[in-house]
Formats: structure tokens, sequence, C-alpha cells
């Protein structure tokens, strides 16, 4: 994806999730290369997963018991999956991800 439409892809998800504007920010992982957050509005709850490294890692994300299925809304995750209350993402090198957590 070129830069323009990275931009525009990201400018269009920001403007259709009201929880990525004014949500409340959480900070879910923080290790070494590996970082995720999310945003919560009212019923809508977002979570962006970002991986640095050079190589292929795995995300580990608490997320709690209650969480709803992870509907991805932006990047490309080589697989995504919810088990025993985190969101267990396989994301390519130096890419970021973002997913609705569906009730």
């Amino acid at each position: 994806m070129d830069l323009f439409n990275f931009v525009r892809e990201t400018a269009r998800l920001r403007k259709a999730q009201v929880a990525l504007r004014r949500g409340t920010f959480h900070t879910l992982l923080a290790k070494g290369e590996l970082y995720a957050f999310e945003r919560v509005h009212e019923n809508q709850r977002v979570v962006a997963a970002f991986n640095t490294a050079q190589d292929h890692q795995e995300l580990h994300i608490p997320v709690g018991l209650q969480a709803g299925h992870p509907r991805v809304l932006f990047g490309e995750p080589q697989a995504v999956a919810l088990h025993e209350g985190r969101i267990i993402v396989k994301a390519p090198a130096r890419s970021g991800i973002v997913l609705s957590l569906e009730s």
C-alpha cells in the first residue's frame, strides 16, 4: 500500500470508529517490539496492535473473558484468534493491525 492510500484508509477508519476519536485509552501490551492498546467508547471496543520487529511475531493481548469476537478492520494479520481472554495475533514484520471486538 502506498503512502497516499495508507493515510486515506487510516483516516477512513478513524472517521468510521467513534472509539478511535473519543474512546478511553488503555495500554494492553508493551513488550519489546510489541505494543497494543484499546480505545473504548460506549459499546464500541477497538484494539490496535503493532509489531515493529524485523520478523513476524505472535502477540498475546489480554482483553478479558468477556471480550467479543475479534474482527479485522485494518491490516493483514497472518491469523487472529480469541483464546481464554486473550487475542492471539500473528503479525507480519513491521505491521499494524486494528481489530473490533464484537459481541
